[in-house]
């Protein structure tokens, strides 16, 4: 009975014991200022992520199927575009502004935009409404183009070259009296046949390559305008031009590099920012940068969409 007695009074010697223990521990930890707000639960989506490279945001299948309606188009011209699909509402801006002013083309319609706060490349784009047509009627095209040209810029001028090279293998792509289409090893470079005078090219994207290696991801189509481009095609059976777009002596400041496989700024300050505030672009870490004259910097953050 004595030896019964005793165990149970041991029970709750231990646990009293054991409790001081853990008490002790607790008191050693310093407690969380007054105020401080609770520390926020663990991302699921990234806690238990394995590390690993950087996924890029689009696959070759997309981006095949995002530059095919444009990879023919003059580099200066293809420049230019790359560099304002950066700035969608800007694009969306100077699309209205066109259709607000169709009396005004070419170098007219520039000089008269040259007011308006918008990125340099977008205002160039006034002297070829269809393309901004093209570019505000398919927005989401245009915003997934400027965050690929942003993102993956190198690859995007590889996926250039590799959709020129299928469309001359296939037969459409050569010099006329609209393009002049140069090659240099694997490198396919585009010009105006005519330095001043800039014809924008239409084309199915579903014909001028050949056969669609990606029936998954099928290449952006947009129909030419009507009150732009004079049917049927002129130049071949599978690309066509419309009027021609005279423009002054240094009026394009990008180019292709295709050397270093990205876009260049060949001349910061347009010929049209004369007596106005000057802003300069540049392309730095495959981020488009804007300067102005005051010293300050628009980075590419700045862009944003509807």
């Amino acid at each position: 009975m004595k030896t019964r007695t005793k165990a149970l009074i041991a029970i709750p010697v231990a646990a009293l014991t054991l409790s001081t223990a853990i008490w002790s521990a607790y008191a050693q930890v310093p407690p969380a200022p007054y105020g401080t707000p609770p520390a926020p639960p663990p991302d699921v989506n990234t806690a238990y992520a394995a590390p690993g490279p950087a996924v890029p945001a689009f696959s070759q299948q997309e981006l095949d199927s995002m530059l095919a309606p444009i990879a023919l188009y003059p580099d200066s011209l293809l420049s230019q575009i790359l560099m304002a699909a950066t700035y969608p509402l800007e694009v969306i801006q100077a699309d209205r502004w066109v259709k607000a002013n169709p009396g005004l083309t070419g170098d007219a319609a520039v000089r008269a935009a040259q007011n308006q706060n918008w990125d340099p490349s977008v205002i160039s784009l006034v002297a070829f409404p269809q393309v901004l047509d093209m570019m505000d009627q398919k927005l989401d095209w245009t915003q997934r183009l400027g965050d690929a040209f942003l993102g993956q810029q190198a690859q995007v001028m590889d996926t250039v070259q590799g959709l020129r090279a299928r469309a001359y293998q296939a037969g459409n792509l050569r010099s006329n009296q609209y393009l002049s289409v140069q090659q240099s090893g694997p490198t396919y470079i585009v010009q105006p046949a005519q330095p001043q005078v800039v014809y924008v090219p239409y084309y199915d994207p579903n014909v001028v390559y050949g056969a669609w290696a990606y029936p998954a991801y099928p290449p952006v189509y947009y129909p030419p305008p009507p009150r732009y481009y004079n049917p049927p095609p002129r130049a071949s059976v599978s690309i066509g031009f419309g009027n021609g777009v005279s423009l002054a002596v240094g009026f394009f400041f990008g180019s292709m590099d295709w050397g270093h496989r990205r876009a260049a700024v060949v001349d910061t300050r347009p010929y049209y920012y004369q007596n106005v505030v000057r802003r300069e672009t540049t392309i730095i870490n495959n981020n488009t940068t804007i300067i102005n004259n005051n010293g300050g910097a628009r980075p590419a953050a700045h862009r944003r969409c509807c």
